[in-house]
Protein backbone atom coordinates (compact mmCIF):
# COMPACT_ATOMS: atom_id res chain seq x y z
CA UNK A 1 0.00 0.00 0.00
CA UNK A 2 1.19 3.75 -0.75
CA UNK A 3 2.30 5.78 2.52
CA UNK A 4 -0.07 7.74 4.02
CA UNK A 5 1.78 11.19 2.07
CA UNK A 6 1.43 9.18 -0.81
CA UNK A 7 -1.86 8.46 -0.74
CA UNK A 8 -2.73 11.74 0.33
CA UNK A 9 -0.83 13.38 -2.55
CA UNK A 10 -2.97 11.34 -5.44
CA UNK A 11 -6.00 12.50 -3.68
CA UNK A 12 -5.13 16.15 -3.59
CA UNK A 13 -3.62 15.99 -7.22
CA UNK A 14 -6.91 13.75 -8.74
CA UNK A 15 -9.43 16.82 -6.61
CA UNK A 16 -7.27 19.63 -8.20
CA UNK A 17 -7.88 17.77 -11.58
CA UNK A 18 -11.44 18.32 -10.90
CA UNK A 19 -10.87 22.12 -9.58
CA UNK A 20 -8.97 22.81 -13.09
CA UNK A 21 -11.86 20.89 -15.09
CA UNK A 22 -14.81 22.76 -13.34
CA UNK A 23 -12.82 26.52 -13.37
CA UNK A 24 -13.37 25.52 -17.51
CA UNK A 25 -16.95 25.16 -17.41
CA UNK A 26 -19.92 26.96 -17.50
CA UNK A 27 -22.59 27.28 -15.13
CA UNK A 28 -25.24 25.85 -17.04
CA UNK A 29 -23.20 22.89 -18.66
CA UNK A 30 -22.37 22.33 -14.91
CA UNK A 31 -25.68 22.06 -13.92
CA UNK A 32 -27.18 20.67 -17.48
CA UNK A 33 -28.70 17.53 -16.87
CA UNK A 34 -27.61 14.23 -17.93
CA UNK A 35 -30.01 12.23 -20.44
CA UNK A 36 -31.04 9.45 -18.86
CA UNK A 37 -29.83 10.14 -15.11
CA UNK A 38 -31.65 12.03 -12.18
CA UNK A 39 -27.92 13.91 -11.86
CA UNK A 40 -25.89 16.56 -13.23
CA UNK A 41 -22.43 16.79 -13.94
CA UNK A 42 -21.94 19.00 -10.72
CA UNK A 43 -24.18 15.72 -9.16
CA UNK A 44 -20.89 13.73 -9.38
CA UNK A 45 -18.57 16.72 -8.06
CA UNK A 46 -21.17 16.82 -5.37
CA UNK A 47 -21.31 13.08 -4.84
CA UNK A 48 -17.74 12.64 -4.19
CA UNK A 49 -16.81 15.45 -2.11
CA UNK A 50 -19.62 14.27 0.11
CA UNK A 51 -17.42 11.01 0.33
CA UNK A 52 -14.71 13.10 1.60
CA UNK A 53 -16.86 15.13 4.18
CA UNK A 54 -17.76 11.98 5.65
CA UNK A 55 -14.42 10.28 5.77
CA UNK A 56 -13.21 13.02 7.85
CA UNK A 57 -16.57 13.70 10.28
CA UNK A 58 -16.00 10.03 11.30
CA UNK A 59 -12.10 9.41 11.45
CA UNK A 60 -11.84 11.38 15.17
CA UNK A 61 -13.96 8.09 16.18
CA UNK A 62 -12.57 6.09 13.86
CA UNK A 63 -16.16 5.59 12.53
CA UNK A 64 -16.94 6.49 8.73
CA UNK A 65 -20.62 6.12 7.93
CA UNK A 66 -20.98 6.87 3.79
CA UNK A 67 -24.38 6.54 4.00
CA UNK A 68 -25.42 10.00 6.05
CA UNK A 69 -23.94 12.17 3.35
CA UNK A 70 -25.46 15.88 2.82
CA UNK A 71 -26.50 15.33 -0.50
CA UNK A 72 -27.46 19.45 -1.05
CA UNK A 73 -28.97 19.32 -4.30
CA UNK A 74 -28.08 23.37 -4.37
CA UNK A 75 -24.17 22.45 -4.81
CA UNK A 76 -24.74 20.32 -7.68
CA UNK A 77 -25.95 23.28 -10.03
CA UNK A 78 -23.25 25.83 -8.33
CA UNK A 79 -19.82 25.41 -9.50
CA UNK A 80 -17.99 28.01 -7.14
CA UNK A 81 -19.94 26.21 -4.20
CA UNK A 82 -17.94 22.89 -5.35
CA UNK A 83 -14.89 24.80 -6.09
CA UNK A 84 -15.12 25.86 -2.11
CA UNK A 85 -15.50 22.20 -1.07
CA UNK A 86 -12.82 20.75 -3.32
CA UNK A 87 -10.78 23.59 -1.65
CA UNK A 88 -11.51 22.49 1.94
CA UNK A 89 -11.22 18.97 1.38
CA UNK A 90 -7.66 19.18 -0.10
CA UNK A 91 -6.98 21.57 2.86
CA UNK A 92 -8.25 18.99 5.28
CA UNK A 93 -6.15 16.13 3.09
CA UNK A 94 -3.40 18.15 3.82
CA UNK A 95 -3.92 18.69 7.64
CA UNK A 96 -3.87 14.59 8.12
CA UNK A 97 -1.26 14.14 10.64
CA UNK A 98 -0.02 11.75 13.25
CA UNK A 99 -2.62 9.38 11.87
CA UNK A 100 -1.21 6.35 9.85
CA UNK A 101 -2.39 4.37 6.68
CA UNK A 102 -3.09 0.89 9.40
CA UNK A 103 -5.17 2.79 11.96
CA UNK A 104 -8.08 0.74 12.50
CA UNK A 105 -11.42 2.13 11.12
CA UNK A 106 -15.14 0.93 11.04
CA UNK A 107 -17.06 1.98 8.12
CA UNK A 108 -20.76 1.79 6.71
CA UNK A 109 -21.60 2.45 3.23
CA UNK A 110 -24.44 1.58 0.51
CA UNK A 111 -26.23 -0.74 3.26
CA UNK A 112 -29.90 0.31 2.23
CA UNK A 113 -32.61 0.27 4.04
CA UNK A 114 -31.03 -3.38 6.45
CA UNK A 115 -31.78 -2.73 9.81
CA UNK A 116 -28.28 -3.76 10.50
CA UNK A 117 -26.66 -1.96 8.72
CA UNK A 118 -23.51 -3.40 9.78
CA UNK A 119 -20.10 -1.69 10.30
CA UNK A 120 -17.24 -3.58 8.60
CA UNK A 121 -13.73 -3.15 9.25
CA UNK A 122 -11.46 -0.72 7.39
CA UNK A 123 -8.30 1.53 7.55
CA UNK A 124 -7.19 4.84 7.11
CA UNK A 125 -5.02 4.02 4.27
CA UNK A 126 -8.09 1.99 2.82
CA UNK A 127 -10.00 4.38 2.61
CA UNK A 128 -7.86 6.47 1.33
CA UNK A 129 -7.42 4.52 -1.29
CA UNK A 130 -11.38 4.19 -1.45
CA UNK A 131 -11.67 7.70 -1.77
CA UNK A 132 -8.98 7.86 -4.81
CA UNK A 133 -10.90 5.51 -6.76
CA UNK A 134 -14.45 6.33 -6.22
CA UNK A 135 -13.44 10.31 -7.24
CA UNK A 136 -11.47 8.75 -10.12
CA UNK A 137 -14.54 6.87 -11.18
CA UNK A 138 -16.85 9.75 -11.73
CA UNK A 139 -14.32 11.85 -12.87
CA UNK A 140 -14.72 9.31 -15.54
CA UNK A 141 -18.08 9.59 -15.70
CA UNK A 142 -17.97 13.07 -15.88
CA UNK A 143 -15.04 13.03 -19.32
CA UNK A 144 -17.43 10.78 -20.94
CA UNK A 145 -20.44 12.50 -20.37
CA UNK A 146 -18.76 16.49 -21.48
CA UNK A 147 -17.04 15.16 -24.48
CA UNK A 148 -20.50 13.47 -25.40
CA UNK A 149 -21.69 17.04 -25.42
CA UNK A 150 -18.64 18.45 -27.03
CA UNK A 151 -17.03 19.93 -24.41
CA UNK A 152 -13.05 19.28 -24.07
CA UNK A 153 -11.72 17.57 -21.25
CA UNK A 154 -7.53 16.51 -20.67
CA UNK A 155 -6.73 13.01 -22.13
CA UNK A 156 -5.85 12.17 -18.65
CA UNK A 157 -9.36 13.21 -16.59
CA UNK A 158 -10.97 10.42 -14.73
CA UNK A 159 -8.48 7.88 -15.54
CA UNK A 160 -6.65 6.02 -12.32
CA UNK A 161 -2.89 6.70 -11.62
CA UNK A 162 -1.98 2.98 -12.17
CA UNK A 163 -2.89 3.68 -15.47
CA UNK A 164 -1.68 6.52 -16.29
CA UNK A 165 1.95 5.42 -15.17
CA UNK A 166 0.72 1.95 -17.41
CA UNK A 167 0.59 4.58 -20.67
CA UNK A 168 3.75 6.08 -19.55
CA UNK A 169 6.08 2.93 -19.81
CA UNK A 170 4.41 1.92 -23.39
Amino acid sequence: MPSRNGLIGRNVEVLRQGEALIRSLDAATYSRPIPGQRATVGAHFRHGIDFYERFFAGIGDRRVDYDRRRRDAAEETDPQRALARIRRTVHSLRELRDIGTETPLLVRAESGSDPERAWQPSSVGRELQFLLSHTVHHFAIVALVLRSWGCAVPETFGVAPSTLESWSER
